[in-house]
């Protein structure tokens, strides 16, 4: 049995009465099995507050009953006006929602049963098959990573200048950042709950999730936008989304963010000291964000010999690889970087 803290968590009934909406028109439109969804939010609806774990299905039914019910509202909603589809991705977020509430209704169970037998005060112990960990998470996250993903292509489509893409409409693009800034802050939460160390929890998610540079690409263009006046918060959620995502795909959706943001010029320290704080940490050089890559190439995965000879941050197999990083995205970004502290020796630099 393992020892677990329990994360916060807030409703909003309107947002589930909308999801129900959506979820019935699924149901009746598509016939897909989201029924047992319906269920869990009616017994909320009925109950005024957390239901009894015997509410919810299995985790694994539960799983399954989610991916027909995220993509299906994706799909719905993709048709409909952009005031309908940022109803639809907060529907997405309540359904993914879903696993965290069973937690949280399991752990009122517990604390039940401890307070029945005269425990209260004690520690949660959960077994070890009910615990989320970051495996679980990142299976919880299939659905709406999928969905993500068929996002993404839509929005790079075309790309252009200024924005990583042009295949979507600007308004579009702010709901699905917004629910991947919400998803990402959110995993902090999750390691607590699960009992497992913050360094293995999300090793796990980087390596079992399917499209956490995807989610990250759009948080990156979320800074612009996203209005809260908690800098820390911005700066949390940042680091976790690195932390989630693997360092090759990592990088190279930040080297488009970097060329984004400079249309592929170089870039005067004026213009660098003028960016918002959390943009500068955004656009940080690789290797201090993924220290993976202080030893292998950034652009193919290989070993590497030698480091950009301009900034001397970014690490590569040869020259081929150098040129090739350099005309999709590294211009701009290699003129940011000389703006920092050097990293590496001269003498490893590639000239």
């Amino acid at each position: 049995m393992v020892p677990v803290r329990l994360a916060p968590f807030s409703w909003d009934q309107a947002n589930a009465d909308i999801c129900k909406d959506f979820l019935r028109a699924i149901l009746r439109d598509k016939g897909d099995n989201v029924g047992s969804i319906i269920n869990i939010l009616n017994a909320i609806d009925n109950s005024g507050r957390l239901p009894a774990i015997d509410v919810f299905p299995s985790r694994s039914d539960l799983l399954d009953a989610s991916w027909p019910g995220i993509f299906g509202l994706s799909l719905f909603a993709s048709k409909q006006n952009i005031a309908m589809f940022a109803q639809a991705m907060e529907s997405i977020w309540l359904v993914y929602f879903l696993h965290s509430l069973r937690f949280q209704a399991l752990g009122r169970h517990l604390w039940f049963h401890n307070l029945m037998s005269r425990e209260a005060g004690a520690e949660l112990h959960y077994a070890p098959e009910d615990l989320r960990l970051g495996r679980d998470i990142a299976a919880e996250l299939g659905p709406v990573d999928l969905v993500i993903h068929r996002f993404y292509s839509k929005w790079m489509q075309e790309r252009g200048y200024p924005g990583m893409g042009h295949g979507m409409d600007y308004d579009w693009v702010v709901n699905i950042s917004s629910l991947c800034l919400r998803i990402t802050s959110t995993l902090q939460y999750r390691q607590m709950e699960s009992g497992q160390e913050r360094e293995e929890f999300f090793l796990e998610l980087r390596e079992h999730g399917r499209a956490a540079d995807k989610r990250l690409a759009f948080m990156l263009a979320a800074i612009h936008w996203e209005t809260s006046s908690d800098l820390q918060d911005k700066v949390d959620t940042l680091n976790v989304a690195f932390n989630v995502t693997p360092p090759l795909a990592g990088a190279f959706v930040q080297g488009l963010y970097i060329d984004s943001l400079f249309g592929h010029n170089l870039v005067r320290l004026g213009r660098f000291e003028a960016l918002p704080l959390p943009v500068r940490l955004a656009i940080r050089p690789p290797t201090d964000i993924w220290p993976e890559l202080q030893k292998m190439c950034v652009w193919c995965g290989a070993e590497s010999t030698k480091s950009c000879g301009e900034c001397r941050r970014i690490r590569y197999c040869g020259r081929v690889c150098q040129i090739r990083h350099w005309r999709e995205s590294h211009k701009p970004a290699c003129s940011t970087y000389k703006f920092l502290p050097d990293s590496l020796p001269a003498s490893e630099s590639i000239a």
